[in-house]
């Protein structure tokens, strides 16, 4: 039979006495299961606790309402171990219940009674009114404390003082002043292995406004405390084997500590094991403890993984509002933090974190003096570690970092993850002088990588990045339109967002100019080009500097490719036939070279257009930056080209397509398989082929608005076709 059971008693203990050790035979047996059953089914009778004419110490009594005081439940135990043979006695004394205060002294009648037992020619001490629950107000709760069983003398003295010393079974016996006077641990304290505590005296003062009380542990073990119930103005500082905690009154005269602790991570309950009174006579009002401080402070084994910290002390002080806060890390592990502040709301954008696989390193700005907890989490585990720091400067104001900037800022291990290798900024923040910046990357295989640059001053962004990306490296070319603060952040199609970094710049004169609307990011050749069928191209750099205003660009191409390009600028009125004729493109069968000749200077956008096949829509698979800082210069468009101008076709002269009036003007074509070539206008010349191939000859333009070169094919010997037209005006 359990003794937690009910059982058959009708109100007698002898009946009660043969059920419940029906199964037992040794004397330890017999009280245990005495013991387990009192304090399972006696509930304190918190009626007779306040009106001592309703009390009654008679087992019977007892056993039929099943409730009683300390007396009662003394009362039944010693008859119930007298009918199972068991040596019992009932002890008188003072104890440190739960109207017990800190420090307060015994006279008089003895406020309780419990037991002793004789078992194993030795004496032993046992409480079953307390090992059976607490009060709290009118209410009783059952809750079965087993630490109240057979407990060592040594401990049991430290809150149930006898009337006679030698029920203390003790040597040297406690004085009751002793017993007053010193600190009471209550049974949690033991039931969760710790060792000691200091000091061990329950009333405490103050040195310079902090008391420090100190608690030994056999295993990891987690505290919180109260001070006058609500009040938190302390840190608690962890080790494997031992807990310190610093208190800050923040009034003078008496206050209660009370601390608690608890061992089991899936219990949410905090367990009661010390209460001390703290007398303050003076305020330290150097410390302020904010609320928003969690519980320890500083590295601990709580800390897990977190190895090497560059603060073992738990508290900063920073005269400049900066510190700079770091881990070893012990594995890979996702580590964030979060700066909290009583006075100020928002406070995510004071922190620049770096994270690798094996440090993390925390860089933090205070907005002002103050008192802020820096807090510390891991993505599995949540809260693992707390700073408190403090700042008395008055002049200390650091602006917010951008609200668009994310932590861990710069490379981390996700970085590494999505592919980006080798960083050319390992460092998460770029001081740049000139407004510039270059921030490359090697790929570890084919990405689609694009970059935003983006500020809480400035609206538009995107127009000041030039992006360069091929299948083994991505670099961003970064110039900012004026001085300030800049989150860089970086995205892959698939993954989405994998960096950013932090860009500063206090150079006021920095006032760079936004690139055309026009550019599209990558620029110049990438894997998408190639994909499209444009392979080898001249010019690998995607920005092309030309002091004449001219340059060529060419592309070997797959077969069939049908491609056209435009000319951009935002400086530049470009009309349609301006975007157009500024190029002059010649395709041959297995490459195209484009032309360009600028209308002036300034920056311009050079798309190239590629129709893939199956398909009536072009797509912009290239595009290039194009500057010219020369004044001077003045190109005019391109002649006009017909649909039967063919992508084979060439056109060494004349290039302008604008020709002076009353001229001898050279032409010099490459047109093959053509029976004629011609210049017509008022009058019509026919040139003449050269040995290389070239068709060549000079016309006049005088009398002539319009000039035009036309071709007869073989098979048509008598119909002529426009393939390019001039335009002749006069000369100015």
């Amino acid at each position: 039979m359990v003794a937690t059971q009910p059982l058959d008693d009708k109100g007698n203990v002898q009946l009660l006495m043969r059920n419940l050790l029906h199964r037992t035979q040794t004397e330890l047996e017999k009280t245990r299961a005495i013991w387990i059953w009192i304090c399972h089914h006696i509930e304190y009778d918190t009626v007779g606790l306040k009106n001592v004419a309703l009390r009654s110490t008679d087992p019977d009594v007892i056993l039929r309402t099943k409730k009683g005081v300390c007396a009662g439940y003394s009362s039944l135990f010693e008859s119930m171990c007298r009918i199972a043979g068991v040596q019992c006695k009932t002890i008188n004394g003072y104890s440190k219940g739960g109207s017990y205060k800190v420090g307060q002294t015994f006279s008089g009648d003895t406020t309780h009674a419990w037991n002793m037992v004789y078992l194993e020619k030795k004496w032993h001490l046992l409480d079953s009114t307390w090992g059976a629950g607490n009060v709290n107000g009118n209410k009783f709760t059952f809750k079965y404390d087993e630490f109240y069983f057979l407990t060592h003398p040594a401990l049991f003295i430290e809150d149930h003082f006898p009337e006679q010393n030698k029920s203390q079974l003790i040597v040297p016996h406690l004085s009751l002043k002793q017993f007053e006077k010193n600190v009471y641990h209550r049974s949690a304290f033991y039931k969760f292995g710790l060792l000691s505590s200091e000091p061990d005296t329950a009333i405490i003062q103050t040195v310079k406004g902090k008391v420090s009380i100190t608690i030994t542990t056999s295993h990891c073990t987690k505290f919180i405390f109260h001070l006058n119930k609500t009040e938190t103005p302390g840190l608690i500082t962890l080790t494997q084997h031992m807990m310190k905690l610093d208190v800050y009154p923040q009034t003078t005269g008496q206050h209660t500590l009370e601390i608690f602790a608890k061992t089991d991570e899936n219990k949410t309950e905090y367990e009661h094991i010390l209460k001390y009174k703290i007398i303050c006579k003076e305020v330290d009002s150097s410390v302020k403890i904010p609320r928003c401080l969690s519980q320890p402070v500083g590295p601990s084994w709580l800390s897990d993984g977190l190895l090497q910290p560059s603060h073992t002390d738990p508290v900063i002080h920073t005269e400049d509002g900066c510190c700079t806060i770091s881990f070893v890390l012990q594995r890979e592990l996702k580590i964030t933090g979060s700066l909290r502040s009583d006075e100020i709301e928002d406070m995510g954008r004071y922190i620049i974190q770096v994270l690798n696989k094996n440090n993390v390193e925390f860089n933090i700005r205070l907005p002002q003096a103050g008192y802020y907890a820096f807090l510390i989490f891991e993505d599995s585990v949540g809260y693992i570690c707390n700073y408190l720091i403090m700042c008395s400067n008055p002049n200390v104001k650091w602006s917010p970092l951008p609200s668009q900037i994310h932590n861990p800022v710069g490379p981390n291990p996700e970085t590494e993850k999505a592919g980006l290798l080798q960083p050319s900024h390992v460092n998460p923040v770029i001081h740049t002088e000139d407004g510039c910046c270059t921030i490359s990357f090697v790929l570890q295989r084919e990405l689609k990588i694009t970059g935003s640059l983006r500020s809480d001053e400035i609206e538009d962004m995107g127009r000041y990045i030039i992006q360069v990306l091929n299948k083994n490296n991505v670099e961003f070319n970064i110039r900012l339109p004026q001085a300030g603060y800049y989150a860089f952040l970086i995205f892959e199609d698939s993954v989405g967002y994998i960096c950013n970094y932090l860009i500063m710049c206090s150079n006021p004169n920095v006032k760079w100019s936004p690139l055309p609307s026009q550019i599209h990011n990558p620029v110049g050749p990438n894997p998408e080009t190639e994909k499209a069928g444009l392979l080898q191209s001249s010019h690998v750099n995607p920005v092309i500097h030309t002091e004449d205003g001219c340059c060529t660009i060419r592309f070997a191409i797959v077969q069939g490719l049908t491609l056209f390009s435009t000319l951009h600028s935002d400086e530049t009125h470009m009309t349609p036939e301006m975007e157009h004729r500024h190029i002059f493109q010649e395709q041959k069968e297995d490459s195209v070279k484009f032309k360009v000749r600028l209308p002036h200077s300034g920056t311009y956008v050079l798309s190239v257009n590629v129709k893939l096949k199956d398909n009536n829509t072009y797509y912009t698979k290239c595009n290039y930056l194009i500057t010219c800082t020369n004044t001077a210069v003045k190109w005019p468009v391109f002649p006009l080209a017909y649909v039967n101008w063919a992508g084979h076709y060439e056109l060494v002269e004349p290039l302008d397509g604008i020709l002076p009036e009353r001229c001898m003007v050279p032409f010099k074509l490459l047109i093959p398989e053509v029976l004629e070539v011609s210049v017509r206008g008022k009058s019509s010349i026919s040139l003449t082929l050269s040995a290389d191939g070239y068709w060549e000859g000079t016309y006049n333009t005088a009398d002539n608005k319009e000039i035009y070169v036309s071709v007869c094919y073989k098979d048509k010997p008598n119909t002529y076709h426009h393939v390019l037209q001039y335009l002749v005006v006069e000369k100015k």
